[in-house]
């Protein structure tokens, strides 16, 4: 067996203890003592719950597959959806690979705790109604009726239309978050005219945004709307290939909170 699979059993287990069960459970039980406002804004201000650590992310790939055999055959990547291959990743490409399955490792685990904190703490103490008061950046005012309306949605367990309403005013937020805070989100055209940055461009071509989000905020925006690697949410959703089953209840409400980020303080340093 090939070094890397004994580390990434490791690593597995690691993340296991650090979002056990049992520290969960505890947290839930601290919330269940709070304001629903309290225990929303918790959360909220407690993004490492539910947001990877990407350098903690990267450095444990590098340790695992640098050097190993792992990391110079060539994968090839095939198509979930038509199960044909779609790419031969060689060289760094490979590590950027491992980089991604390990983030959605860490994702994945991580779905099944924020789910027991949204069912035990969000479902039985706070209401539609306390997301909303929180809501209230007069700056994104313009977002607020969709915003609104796909929170009433999640509570009527009606996922499918929340993560459509939520899913392009992360993208609207986000772009007016970055203009609010003066960096540049409109770029020039060759005949002169200007036009609005690509989501992908506005996150990994604008100059300062690392300066005023938090970097595993970025890499989370990146690896939900757009990475081909990750969710790619954005285009899935565009193009109509989301199925019925990627409509979770644990998406929508990832959703909610990270659009409350850009309506409270941010904070711009690494989760600790």
């Amino acid at each position: 067996m090939d070094k890397s699979e004994h580390k990434f059993k490791e690593i597995k287990a690691e993340i296991d203890i650090q979002k056990s069960t049992e520290i969960t459970n505890q947290f839930i039980t601290e919330l269940n003592k709070e304001s629903p406002g309290e225990i929303i804004k918790k959360i909220v201000n407690t993004p490492h719950l539910w947001l990877p650590r990407f350098t903690k992310v990267k450095e444990q790939v590098d340790e695992i597959y640098t050097g190993s055999i792992s990391s110079i055959i060539p994968h090839v990547l095939y198509s979930p959806r038509h199960e044909k291959p779609v790419a031969i990743l060689k060289g760094e490409d490979i590590m950027r690979f491992k980089v991604s399955q390990h983030y959605q490792l860490w994702l994945r685990l991580q779905d099944i705790h924020l789910k027991e904190i949204h069912d035990n703490a969000i479902l039985s103490h706070v209401t539609a109604e306390d997301f909303n008061s929180l809501f209230n950046r007069k700056e994104l005012a313009a977002h607020m009726p969709f915003i609104l309306k796909a929170i009433e949605r999640h509570f009527s367990k009606d996922y499918i239309s929340s993560i459509h309403l939520l899913v392009p005013r992360v993208e609207g937020v986000l772009r007016e978050h970055l203009k609010l805070a003066g960096l540049q989100t409109l770029f020039q055209t060759k005949d002169g005219s200007w036009e609005e940055k690509s989501i992908s461009k506005l996150l990994d071509q604008t100059a300062g945004v690392d300066k005023v989000i938090n970097p595993d905020i970025i890499e989370y925006l990146r690896y939900l709307l757009f990475r081909k690697l990750g969710d790619n949410k954005r285009n899935e959703l565009a193009h109509a290939l989301m199925e019925e089953s990627a409509f979770k209840e644990v998406l929508s409400f990832r959703l909610i909170l990270l659009l409350l980020l850009f309506f409270m303080p941010l904070p711009v340093e690494p989760s600790q």
